[in-house]
């Protein structure tokens, strides 16, 4: 996975925002995850956030790879087209570039509907076998909610089925026993757990007819393994997997979860600095996000429509069902756990509006994210229950209908392609020569060159940028520290 970032031009919240975001999945394992799998080649493009040069430089790294039965691009963004000093591409001007990779196109938007320009990520995904997911609010309950974002958006691609996405915190002196379904239809598993710690947690699975699997089973056999790795651990398990006398493969699984009291508390220690995440952990242990994976052929695709992007719109939610290819048909039921951008919740039961494929709509009453977790459980062929799971979501917010900017609608085309003639002209050794035998700095030429460039993209308002005396001021809270610190400051000026 690659990253490229530029974040002079950047709002200094939408830059902590970034910055967080990218470093929580770091921390979580989620790029290395990612990235040491051979299924499929990910690229991140963030570039001035904005979405239409992000791709393109994206693209330019997907195109020439080969050897890779798929092709993904996965765009995190805050989905507004703002730009660099002099450089404008928008998702329309890229639609070719999208179209050629002849892969898969996914996004997530970060960040709340009223300010993530969420028809630009439709735009970007729509027609490319991709989907948008938005996270909204990264609140304290949604610690994993990106993370666990490009895991779903992962299992899709190299067809992989989500079985279960549970979450909890686990104290010392519990056990969490986790019931999953696994199938015959189902060929190997993938038994996920982020957490801020997860060496804290003694992770073992247990099979139907109650063997275990910990780390030392796992290493030493052929068809499992355990790894490691930052706020990740996870099981690879080949199914069926023969232990002892007994072959473990379909019927009911279970994810087991002890506490190390050791362990536990040097983290707790380790968060001294931290009260608020201090006292979570102390008074309900560790958070942690079980998710089971399965490549399977037993499958649900789940998609949602809308008739508007803005409030009052109808949203639909759809799910097919297949097992080696066959709808199915009469042996499953399908909800759809909503919630509301206040927070409220509802279960929408899907009816089976034809062999396999279930629906709901719900309409929507006032602007944010609306979250859909799908859940289908059934019984396959041979009469053994499963289970699958998705997370989609969907967005309406006043103005979400205007169409979303190109290049043909910039007002500031003709100025931008100036700025890059003269960018172009200052970058010249024998230009730089003439300005330095004349006595002008290039250096202040180019910032002065890049100040009258940098224009706000159209429908986005000009940001002013806080004074150098704003800056200390978040800084220095005591009003007569700062005029000191400023008084010092410009008798070293003068």
């Amino acid at each position: 996975m690659s990253c490229r970032k530029n974040y002079r031009d950047l709002a200094d919240v939408e830059r902590n925002r970034f910055v967080q975001a990218l470093y929580h999945l770091k921390s979580t394992g989620v790029v290395d995850q990612l990235a040491n799998e051979h299924a499929t080649f990910f690229h991140m493009g963030i570039h001035w956030i904005s979405i239409g040069e992000g791709v393109a430089f994206a693209h330019g790294i997907l195109d020439p790879v080969t050897g890779y039965d798929v092709k993904a691009m996965v765009v995190l963004t805050d989905g507004e087209e703002n730009h660099g000093p002099h450089t404008r591409r928008y998702i329309a001007d890229v639609a070719d570039l999208i179209t050629s990779l002849n892969g898969r196109v996914f996004a997530i938007g970060l960040g709340r509907a009223e300010v993530l320009n969420a028809s630009a990520l439709q735009a970007l995904c729509n027609g490319n076998n991709g989907y948008m997911q938005m996270t909204g609010d990264l609140t304290p309950d949604a610690t994993y909610r990106l993370a666990k974002y490009y895991q779903q958006i992962f299992a899709g691609v190299t067809n992989n089925e989500i079985v279960l996405d549970s979450e909890g915190f686990i104290g010392p002196g519990q056990e969490h026993r986790i019931p999953f379904w696994l199938n015959e239809a189902d060929f190997t598993a993938k038994a996920i757990i982020l957490a801020p710690v997860p060496y804290a947690i003694r992770y073992v699975l247990e099979t139907p007819t109650g063997d275990i699997i910990d780390p030392a089973v796992a290493g030493a056999h052929p068809v499992a393994s355990f790894e490691v790795n930052g706020q990740v651990s996870l099981y690879r398990v080949g199914l069926p997997i023969p232990l002892g006398t007994n072959n473990a493969h379909a019927g009911r699984w279970y994810a087991r979860f002890q506490i190390d009291e050791k362990i536990y508390k040097r983290y707790l220690a380790s968060l001294d600095n931290n009260p608020t995440l201090y006292a979570t952990a102390a008074a309900h242990g560790i958070r942690y996000s079980f998710n089971m994976h399965a490549y399977s052929n037993l499958r649900m695709r789940a998609r949602l429509a809308q008739t508007s992007n803005e409030p009052g719109a109808t949203i639909t939610v759809r799910a097919v069902l297949t097992e080696y290819g066959v709808p199915v048909a009469a042996r499953a039921t399908c909800r759809a756990d909503l919630t509301r951008p206040d927070n409220t919740g509802a279960t929408l039961a899907m009816a089976e509006v034809e062999p396999g494929v279930f629906e709901a709509m719900t309409s929507t009453l006032f602007a944010g994210v609306y979250r859909f977790r799908i859940v289908a459980e059934g019984r396959t062929l041979r009469g053994r229950p499963f289970t699958r799971e998705q997370t989609l979501t969907a967005a309406v917010w006043k103005g979400g209908d205007n169409p979303p900017p190109s290049s043909k609608d910039d007002p500031n085309a003709r100025g931008d392609r100036f700025c890059r003639l003269i960018n172009c002209l200052l970058r010249q050794k024998s230009i730089q020569e003439a300005l330095r035998k004349a006595e002008i700095s290039v250096d202040e030429l180019r910032r002065c060159l890049e100040e009258y460039c940098r224009k706000p993209s159209p429908g986005q308002p000009f940001v002013t940028r806080p004074t150098f005396y704003d800056r200390l001021r978040v800084i220095i809270r005591d009003d007569q520290v700062l005029e000191t610190v400023m008084r010092e400051i410009e008798r070293e000026k003068e």
